[in-house]
C-alpha cells in the first residue's frame, strides 16, 4: 500500500499515468471524430488547427515562458502570481476586443472568422495553463483527463445524432479548449485583480518571451508546416491532407511520455533543479519512447484499418516514415525547457531554425515526388536533426557527456524503483 501511495505521489509517474489515460481517451475521440467528419472535412479542420496552433503562439508573445524564471527569482511568490496572472489576463481582454473587430470585417470568411477567436482562446489557455501546471501539476493533469472524457462524449453524441458540417466539426474540435478556458480561469480567479495589472511588467515578460515564442513557433511549424504546405499544393487533394493528419497524429503518440514528463520537469526546474535532472529524465525516457515507437509500428496498420476504415488508407505509411525521426524529439522536449528556465532562449531559436529550414526544403523537394509520404519524410529528417543539435549543445553547456544524456544507467533504474 505504501508503494502504491508513493507511486501516485511521485509527480513524474502521476503525470505519465494521467497522460496515458488522456491518450487512450484521446485516441477514442480521434476515431469517432475522424469517422464523424470524413477525410475531406478532416483535412479542412486540420488546416484550421495548424493555422490556429501557429497563430496562437504569436499572440502569446511567449510570456508564459517568463513565468518560471520570474517566479524562481521572486521575493514573494504569491504577490508575483497575482501580478503575472492579472497582467496577462488584461492583455487577453485587449486581444478579445481586437478579435471582435477582425470578425466584423471578415465574418463572411468562415476560416478567418473561426481562426481569429480560436487563436485567442488557445493562446489564453497556453499562458494561464502554464501557471496552473507549475503550481499544481497533478491537479491540472487530472482535470485535463476529465475534460478529455467530456470531449469524447460530445463527439459520440454528434456522431450519433447529427450530420457533420463545418460548424459541428469546429465545435467538436474546440470542446477541449473551451473546458480548459473555464477551468484555468476559475482556478486562477483569486489572482486576478485590476490593482495588480502592471504595464511595466507586461513589457518585461514580452521582452523575455520573444525568443521562447520564436522557438515555440518554430517547433510548431516543424510539426505543422507540412500540413500547411500540403493544403497549398495544387495537386494534393484535401482528403489526402486528412489522411496525412491521422498518420501524424498516431506518430505523435510516441511523445506522450516525454510530454507528460517535461511538464513536471519544467515545474521542478522553476523550483531550482538543474542540468543533472534534465539528463537523468531524458535518458530514462528514451527507452520508453523506443518501445512505444516499436509498438506503434507493429500494431499501427491493423489499428488504423479497423478503427478508421478504408477512407484513411495511406495513414500507416505516413506513420512509419515519420516515427523514425519523431521519437528522438524526446531530447528536444527536455533540453528546451532547461534553456528557457535558464534564459538561454536564443539557443532554442538558432537550433530550431536549422531544423525548420531543413523541413521546409525537404517538403519542397519530396512532396511533388512522394506526395504525403514525402511530407512525412521531411518531418522525420527535420525532427532527427533537431534532436541531435539539442543533445550536442546541451552536452557542451552542461559538461555532461553525451553517453550520460542518451543511455540509461543502473542508478536510474534504482531511482525509479524507489520512486523518489
Amino acid at each position: 500500500m505504501s508503494k502504491l501511495k508513493a507511486l501516485f505521489k511521485n509527480e513524474y509517474i502521476f503525470s505519465v499515468l494521467t497522460k496515458i489515460g488522456t491518450m487512450l481517451i484521446g485516441m477514442a475521440y480521434s476515431i469517432v471524430f475522424a469517422r464523424f467528419v470524413g477525410a475531406e472535412l478532416k483535412g479542412s479542420l486540420a488546416y484550421i488547427h495548424s493555422i490556429v496552433a501557429t497563430g496562437s503562439i504569436v499572440l502569446s508573445f511567449g510570456i508564459h515562458h517568463a513565468y518560471p524564471y520570474y517566479r524562481k527569482n521572486a521575493d514573494n511568490v504569491i504577490e508575483y502570481n497575482k501580478r503575472f496572472v492579472s497582467t496577462s489576463c488584461f492583455l487577453y481582454v485587449i486581444y478579445l476586443i481586437l478579435g471582435v473587430i477582425v470578425f466584423l470585417f471578415f465574418q463572411s470568411n468562415e476560416i478567418v472568422s473561426a481562426s481569429v477567436f480560436l487563436m485567442v482562446l488557445w493562446s489564453y489557455n497556453r499562458v494561464q495553463g502554464y501557471v496552473v501546471l507549475i503550481e499544481t501539476p497533478n491537479k491540472r493533469n487530472k482535470s485535463i483527463m476529465v475534460f478529455s472524457v467530456v470531449e469524447l462524449c460530445l463527439a459520440i453524441g454528434l456522431f450519433l445524432f447529427t450530420k457533420a458540417n463545418f460548424y459541428t466539426g469546429l465545435l467538436c474540435m474546440s470542446c477541449l479548449e473551451i473546458c480548459k478556458f473555464l477551468y484555468f480561469t476559475l482556478e486562477l480567479k483569486g489572482f486576478i485583480s485590476a490593482k495588480y495589472i502592471s504595464p511595466r511588467h507586461a513589457v518585461e515578460i514580452v521582452k523575455y518571451g520573444i525568443l521562447p515564442m520564436l522557438a515555440l513557433l518554430m517547433t510548431t511549424l516543424n510539426y505543422r508546416i507540412d500540413v500547411i504546405m500540403l493544403k497549398n499544393t495544387s495537386n494534393i487533394l484535401i482528403a489526402e491532407v486528412g489522411v496525412y493528419s491521422i498518420g501524424i497524429a498516431l506518430t505523435e503518440k510516441v511523445l506522450l511520455i516525454p510530454d507528460a514528463i517535461q511538464e513536471i520537469l519544467l515545474s521542478r526546474l522553476a523550483k531550482h533543479r538543474g542540468a543533472s535532472e534534465v539528463a537523468a529524465v531524458t535518458r530514462i525516457t528514451l527507452p520508453v519512447c523506443l518501445a512505444v515507437a516499436a509498438a506503434i509500428a507493429v500494431l499501427g496498420k491493423p489499428f488504423l484499418d479497423f478503427f478508421y476504415g478504408r477512407e484513411y488508407q495511406g495513414a500507416y505509411a505516413v506513420t512509419c516514415i515519420s516515427i523514425t525521426g519523431t521519437l528522438w524529439m524526446v531530447f528536444f522536449k527536455m533540453i528546451s525547457q532547461f534553456n528557457i528556465v535558464n534564459r538561454h532562449q536564443g539557443r532554442n531559436v538558432i537550433l530550431l531554425s536549422v531544423a525548420i529550414i531543413t523541413n521546409v526544403v525537404l517538403n519542397l523537394i519530396f512532396v511533388p515526388i512522394w506526395r504525403i509520404n514525402g511530407a512525412a519524410f521531411a518531418t522525420s529528417v527535420g525532427n532527427a536533426l533537431c534532436a541531435a543539435l539539442f543533445v550536442i549543445d546541451f552536452s557542451k553547456e552542461s559538461r555532461i557527456p553525451i553517453r550520460n544524456i542518451v543511455f540509461i544507467q543502473k542508478r536510474d533504474i534504482q531511482k525509479v524503483l524507489k520512486l523518489r
